[in-house]
């Protein structure tokens, strides 16, 4: 879905790269990540995750600055809403001052 709406949004398709399996992504990130990046990991373990982001060391053996308490940061995205909703078969999404984020669903 993330694929299909990136390049919905006009991201050319040599600029995306979908890895699968969950630790490799999230290995994969961690290595391309620079000082100063902010790196977002939707996992579906989220303990195996953490651990994994916590324990990992870079090329020369040092561990990268990891902030165990979320930080606020507002990204402007280039994708609209209704692109999203498109893609979640329509799933509302709510972007306000709050962030973006899913519509809860609930039974009436």
């Amino acid at each position: 879905m993330m694929e299909a709406t990136l390049l919905e949004a006009g991201m050319p398709a040599e600029r995306i790269t979908v890895i699968v399996d969950e630790q490799e992504a999230i290995d994969a990130a961690l290595k391309l990540g620079q000082p100063g990046d902010l790196l977002v990991v939707f996992a579906d373990n989220t303990t195996r995750s953490w651990k994994q982001i916590i324990y990992f060391k870079g090329e020369d053996g040092t561990r990268p600055l990891v902030s165990p308490s979320p930080t606020q940061v507002k990204v402007a995205l280039p994708v609209r809403a209704e692109a999203i909703e498109s893609q979640l078969g329509g799933t509302t999404v709510i972007a306000d001052e709050r962030g973006v984020r899913l519509a809860r669903e609930t039974d009436d």
